[in-house]
């Protein structure tokens, strides 16, 4: 016979079955509510401490500010000096002749045409004036001609041609410099 007796209800029985699976699941979600507040909190320091360093970093930049702006004071004016230099360098930089250049490219076309140039100078005018002699009167006018083919001189205008006593072609011309003799 039987001496053990079940007087436990089948609800007891059912219940202490699943006692470890509930306890184990209400620590689990008490481990997660803990985790979700904890980084809640973690979180809510990390905002709390990037404020703090922006608002160091605005007054950093504030500060920097006033100490950069003689710098870039300084940076607009070098700006301003490239900018003249290149004005500069596009006026009368290697793409001009000086007067020099250009009297002494004329003197070469004189040379070239058996040309006596007796007077070769600037005029007031911003212009160059031109006395020679030559030979032949065809000599004068290929003279003139090339003249007017020279790149840093426009209008050029022969004053007059004459034969003067040595039976030589006497002549003056006059011309005007062209964008004030670039090339």
């Amino acid at each position: 016979m039987k001496t053990e007796i079940n007087l436990r209800p089948r609800a007891f029985v059912v219940s202490r079955e699943f006692y470890w699976p509930r306890v184990l699941g209400t620590l689990a979600g008490l481990l997660l509510i803990l985790a979700v507040a904890g980084g809640s909190v973690l979180l809510y320091l990390y905002q709390v401490n990037l404020e703090a360093e922006t608002a160091l970093l605005r007054g950093n930049v504030e500060q920097l500010r006033v100490e950069a702006a003689p710098i870039a004071a300084i940076e607009e004016e070098l700006r301003s000096f490239k900018d003249r230099a290149q004005l500069k360098d596009r006026l009368i930089g290697s793409s001009s002749l000086s007067w020099s250049g250009m009297l002494q490219e004329v003197d070469d076309l004189a040379e070239r045409g058996a040309i006596d140039l007796e007077h070769l100078a600037g005029s007031a005018g911003g212009g160059i004036v031109i006395r020679g002699n030559g030979l032949t009167m065809r000599g004068v006018a290929a003279f003139l001609q090339d003249l007017e083919k020279l790149n840093f001189l426009r209008d050029v205008v022969h004053l007059f041609i004459s034969l003067n006593t040595m039976d030589r072609f006497g002549f003056e011309a006059k011309a005007s410099l062209t964008d004030g003799g670039s090339k």
